[in-house]
């Protein structure tokens, strides 16, 4: 697939980076639309309640408002920094963004309905994209669930409100392109799965499956190493064996139902699409290769099979290409 299907990395950037300006044009062209009159009003009739709400509306959109402070901590550093250099202060990045999360709190409680306003309007439109990506982002690269939070529920209700509506859907991306976009454009490694991608794991079936993964993790690893045809072009064969490593550690982590381990500074970061391609196919092999009763009973080899397969088609999200 040589171009992407939803939303380019133009588009994305182009809405991200607006930040640094304190008004954007797509501010401009939405009250250019609702000066034209070509449609029902998105704004306050009253002229004092229409200015506290353009007002809003460049608020959300500097680079003193939530969505910069969410960018920030999703990114471990400000735009124009290396991700890198501000990764050890996440948690100040994380109390700054909460602190601005709890002012959008407070504002979406002043009415009874989930908006912004009585009814829908451009506060609505104007945040959503902001606060959709950053669930998304925070989720992969945080372990922040936006959604759901029970410090926000008025941001989550809202969140849920904005998903239901008709035209919304028609435009959404989910939250797998979002999180392979922030990846591409901002070289950020490390995500995890999309919560639509994770399975249920954790009961017995799964259990007996990462127990015996781990119980014969070296004789897994050296099959594979070995009979796998894993000829990526790039790598040395004991570099092949590190990612198998890894690639195994994976698939037990997922059946135990636990988080794995930060593996993006154990894996070869200059060589990421080897990596994801040698992380697929070894479990594409381990996959074929699992053998019921030999290796384990029937339930818990099913339960191998599920997660080879699912963190195989993780590994460029987790990797990168």
């Amino acid at each position: 697939m040589s171009k992407p299907l939803i939303m380019s990395p133009i588009r994305i950037v182009s809405h991200m980076t607006r930040f640094s300006t304190r008004s954007s044009v797509s501010i401009d062209i939405m009250l250019a639309i609702e000066s034209a009159g070509s449609g029902a009003s998105l704004l306050p009739t009253a002229n004092a309640d229409r200015e506290r709400v353009i007002a809003e509306l460049k608020g959300f959109d500097s680079a003193e408002g939530v969505g910069a402070a969410g960018y920030t901590y999703m990114r471990g550093a400000p735009f124009g920094e290396s991700p890198a250099s501000g990764c050890e202060n996440l948690e100040s990045l994380q109390a700054e963004f909460e602190r601005k999360l709890s002012v959008l709190e407070a504002r979406l409680c002043e009415h009874e309905g989930p908006w912004f306003e009585k009814a829908f309007g451009v506060l609505d439109i104007a945040l959503w994209p902001i606060m959709e990506r950053q669930a998304a982002g925070l989720h992969a690269f945080r372990g922040y669930e936006l959604r759901g939070h029970p410090s926000f529920p008025a941001v989550s209700t809202w969140l849920h409100a904005m998903a239901q509506r008709t035209a919304v859907q028609r435009v959404a991306s989910d939250d797998g392109t979002l999180v392979r976009l922030f990846s591409r454009v901002f070289g950020m490694a490390g995500a995890r799965p999309s919560t639509e991608d994770e399975a249920a794991y954790g009961y017995p079936d799964a259990e007996e499956a990462s127990t015996k993964l781990m119980l014969n993790c070296q004789a897994v690893v050296s099959d594979i190493v070995k009979n796998a045809a894993l000829g990526a072009a790039n790598l040395t064969s004991a570099e092949v064996t590190q990612v198998v490593d890894v690639a195994v550690l994976l698939v037990a982590c997922r059946l135990a139902a636990v988080q794995p381990p930060d593996l993006t500074a154990t894996v070869l970061v200059e060589k990421k699409a080897a990596v994801s391609a040698t992380v697929s196919a070894a479990l594409a092999f381990l996959r074929a290769r699992v053998s019921a009763p030999r290796d384990m009973s029937a339930r818990a080899a099913i339960q191998l099979r599920i997660a080879c397969a699912e963190e195989a088609v993780a590994a460029y999200d987790r990797f990168g290409y």
